[in-house]
């Protein structure tokens, strides 16, 4: 059974001690993710370089994403060349496959902040992540996971699920680890 991390969680059951699932959650920008069918990708070498650190580092055997059917990404490729064929899923429907689903297709709105200033070329927005949509979504992706053989893997989403997922997963009976990424200067510039 390989060495053990210190990630890994032990559970006494009657047949002795059990190893625990380990879910390593990523939330970042989905502009990084790579997505090839995504919008406003922007080039982030230190994203890559993190998906590579974080599957060393725990001894990732599967990858999850929230895709949203717009791969390949880099984690996609990224497991297929170190992990292996079958060892990744885009657990997040497609925004055509959402409302066959009963899945709401808008989970967020643009908020305007302040007035518009046309002098100074000014105006800024913010956004609303309505709440039941999201938790919609991570209900979906959930049995996905549950169903998935694996000892420890790498769940890459969204900001704004990582830690409603990564609460929803630990009370499922994970082992949850939480890392955030957000590349605020290369996100500041403009696509």
């Amino acid at each position: 059974m390989g060495a053990l991390l210190a990630a890994d969680s032990w559970i006494l059951s009657k047949g002795g001690p059990v190893v625990m699932k380990t879910l390593i959650l990523l939330g970042t920008a989905h502009r990084v993710q790579g997505a090839e069918r995504g919008s406003c990708n922007i080039e982030d070498p230190d994203y890559e370089t993190l998906v590579d650190q974080l599957c060393q580092e725990y001894a990732v055997d599967f990858v999850f994403e929230e895709a949203s059917g717009l791969g390949p990404t880099i984690a996609e490729k990224f497991a297929f060349a170190n992990i292996g064929p079958h060892r990744y899923k885009d657990v997040d429907p497609s925004a055509a496959d959402r409302k066959k689903l009963g899945i709401p297709a808008e989970t967020s709105r643009d908020y305007r902040i302040g007035a518009l200033n046309f002098d100074t070329n000014h105006w800024g927005f913010g956004r609303e992540e309505l709440i039941e949509a999201h938790e919609t979504r991570e209900h979906f992706w959930l049995p996905f996971i549950r169903e998935q053989k694996f000892m420890r893997a790498l769940v890459i989403c969204g900001q704004a699920h990582l830690l409603s997922f990564a609460f929803r997963l630990k009370s499922d009976g994970f082992n949850v680890k939480a890392y955030s990424y957000m590349p605020y200067a290369l996100l500041a510039r403009p696509t």
